[in-house]
C-alpha cells in the first residue's frame, strides 16, 4: 500500500497493475453493481452490458482502475438491500413497506458469506486500487460540501473528491444527471477543482481504450 496526503487527510491506495501511463479512472458504484449482477446473478451470462466490459477490462488492467471504501459500503448496502427485500415481500408486505419492515429481516449465514466474498473479490483484485481513508480533514469535508451546495448528492460528492485526491482522469459513472451537474461546474469553474478529472460513461470512456 502507498500513503498519501491530501487536504490533510491520509489515504491508503494499493497500486500493483497497471502501468504508470494507462489511462486513470475512478468507477462509480452504479457501474460496479451491473458487473457484480451479471457475475454473480446472471443465470445464463446475457451479453455484457458497456459498465460490464468497463469493469472486466479494469480487472485486466487495461487501464488503472479505481475504487474506494465508499463504493464498498454502497455496493454491500445495495445487496444486503435485495435479500433483504425478498424476505419482505416473502413476509406478505409490498415493495412499499420495504423501508419499515426490513428492519424486522436478517440475512442467512449463507447470503453473509456471499456478501462478503463479492466485497473481498473487488477490494483483493491485484488490478484495482482501492481507496481507503485513514484520516479526514476539515478540508477534505469542506471540499465535500462545495459539491453538495452546488447540486451534487452527497455519496457522489465523496466519490469525485476521491477521485480527485488520487488524481484521477476520469470519473465513470452511469449517471447521467450527475455527469451534466459535474461537467457545468467544471464548464462554469462554480467549485475550484485540485485535479483535471472529468465526469464520463461507460461507453465513452470504453472508445478512450480502444
Amino acid at each position: 500500500m502507498a500513503q498519501s496526503k491530501v487536504n490533510g487527510s491520509h489515504l491508503r491506495k494499493r497500486r500493483d497493475g497497471a502501468s504508470e501511463l494507462a489511462l486513470r479512472a475512478y468507477l462509480d458504484t452504479n457501474v460496479l453493481v451491473e458487473h457484480y449482477w451479471w457475475k454473480y446473478f446472471g443465470k445464463e451470462k446475457p451479453r455484457k452490458s458497456k459498465a460490464v466490459l468497463l469493469v472486466e477490462k479494469g480487472f485486466r488492467g487495461d487501464y488503472d482502475c479505481h475504487i474506494s471504501y465508499v463504493n464498498i459500503m454502497e455496493l454491500s448496502s445495495h445487496l444486503r438491500d435485495w435479500f433483504l427485500l425478498q424476505k419482505v415481500v416473502k413476509g406478505g408486505f409490498s415493495y412499499h413497506n420495504f423501508k419499515r419492515e426490513k428492519h424486522r429481516y436478517t440475512l442467512s449465514p449463507e447470503q453473509k458469506k456471499l456478501v462478503g466474498k463479492i466485497m473481498s473479490d473487488y477490494t483483493n483484485s491485484p488490478f484495482v486500487n482501492y481507496i481507503e481513508v485513514d484520516e479526514v480533514s476539515h478540508l477534505f469535508f469542506v471540499r465535500i460540501r462545495s459539491f453538495v451546495d452546488n447540486y451534487i448528492e452527497l455519496m457522489d460528492a465523496f466519490h469525485i473528491v476521491l477521485a480527485q485526491a488520487v488524481e484521477c482522469d476520469y470519473i465513470v459513472t452511469k449517471d447521467r444527471e450527475l455527469r451534466a451537474r459535474f461537467q457545468r461546474i467544471i464548464s462554469e469553474k462554480i467549485v475550484e477543482l485540485p485535479s483535471s478529472l472529468k465526469p464520463i460513461s461507460p461507453t465513452a470512456f470504453l472508445k478512450l481504450l480502444k
